[in-house]
């Protein structure tokens, strides 16, 4: 969630499941893409489980790093969903403060790598014009922009705005996650092994 601290906003650290997350874990091509990408957009597209938002945090954290190094703006890790609560309570208020925190105006004109994290994954309508006004807003900037997604391009069109497709698909390196579900293949080896050591232990006793 984000504070309402006007002169520094903070923004969540890096979800803990990520903390350890790094480039190397990703596959060669991957990277490879990754590195080719001079607007410094992504877009991490494909079902549950397939690994978008680690590879977003471990891009995150290489970003971080390099931002030290090179003095410039960190990254920003944004929880879609939660961005969007945070902005329907800002707009909510419709407070005249000129000096009130806007989360969405902090999102378009932010400086360092903005990571939105399970973009379409909202229930509603009012996140449609919100997304649209960020990709404008940091499109027309030339600012960094960084997505995790389920929907594919041509929903992304449809529930976002063909306006917003078109400068995503222009800018960003569009990465498709494929494959089997992960934590589900994950689930499927624990118990797995879980049923060996059960029929292991099974053997044993009967033979003493």
């Amino acid at each position: 969630m984000l504070s309402t601290n006007r002169e520094r906003p903070i923004v969540a650290d890096l979800p803990a499941r990520f903390a350890a997350a790094q480039l190397d874990d990703l596959d060669a091509n991957l990277r490879a893409r990754l590195a080719e990408t001079p607007e410094r957009w992504h877009v991490f597209s494909g079902g549950t489980g397939r690994g978008k938002s680690h590879a977003m945090a471990a891009l995150f954290r290489d970003d971080w790093a390099e931002a030290a190094r090179q003095f410039y703006a960190s990254p920003a890790w944004i929880e879609w969903a939660e961005f969007l609560a945070d902005v329907k309570a800002h707009w909510d208020l419709k407070t005249s403060d000129a000096d009130a925190f806007d989360p969405l105006r902090w999102a378009c004109t932010f400086r360092g790598m903005l990571c939105l994290d399970d973009v379409g994954a909202e229930i509603g309508d009012f996140g449609a014009e919100r997304f649209a006004r960020i990709v404008q807003a940091r499109y027309s900037s030339s600012l960094p922009l960084t997505v995790t997604t389920n929907l594919r391009a041509a929903q992304v069109g449809e529930r976002y705005g063909d306006r917003s497709l078109s400068r995503i698909t222009e800018c960003a390196e569009w990465i498709v996650m494929d494959g089997p579900d992960r934590r589900l293949a994950a689930h499927a080896r624990r118990r797995d092994r879980t049923r060996q050591r059960a029929e292991n232990d099974d053997l044993f006793a009967e033979r003493t």
